[in-house]
């Protein structure tokens, strides 16, 4: 799991969406706005629009929990499937192992505690790292003593969220 969060969290907290239309989706994957949708879906975290939250479960149109790791959603989805996900929104306070697209520290800062990285469908990108930077909402506070390749952090909350 890409970004598994590392404790149990209110039902009342989590948010569900619709998948945007031909997208892959698994648990654990950070997710955005789909830029071409106009039905309020997500798609993939890709870096390029703010993270609102991480994928703890895939959902039918009727709301019931799939029993499902992954899904790839219909051409149609947003209209005709309705195929969707319950998140855990960024603004909720929540530690995260996240996984790194490298060993930490290969190319860049981020086995050091207090580095931001921007992330990805399904990892921090490993070199990205940095000190601050309003684009990059992953916070670390280091790399994860048992796993060289995740650390463990949180989301910062997204400029616009309440």
């Amino acid at each position: 799991m890409a970004f598994k969060p590392l404790r149990l969290v209110s039902n009342e907290d989590l948010k569900s969406a619709v998948i945007a239309n031909s997208q892959t989706i698994t648990i654990g994957d950070a997710i955005t706005p789909a830029a071409t949708s106009s039905a309020g879906a997500v798609t993939g975290a890709t870096g390029s629009y703010p993270v609102v939250g991480i994928v703890v479960s895939i959902v039918g149109a009727n709301g019931q929990v799939l029993e499902k790791s992954a899904v790839t959603v219909a051409s149609n989805n947003e209209t005709v499937g309705i195929i969707g996900v319950q998140y855990i929104p960024t603004y909720i306070p929540m530690e995260y192992s996240a996984t790194l697209s490298n060993t930490a520290g290969v190319t860049s800062y981020s086995k050091l505690p207090g580095m931001f990285a921007l992330s990805t469908q399904a990892l921090l990108d490993e070199t990205s790292w940095t000190v601050y930077s309003t684009v990059k909402q992953f916070f670390s506070f280091g790399v994860d003593p048992l796993v060289p390749t995740q650390v463990i952090g949180h989301f910062t909350p997204t400029t616009g969220q309440v």
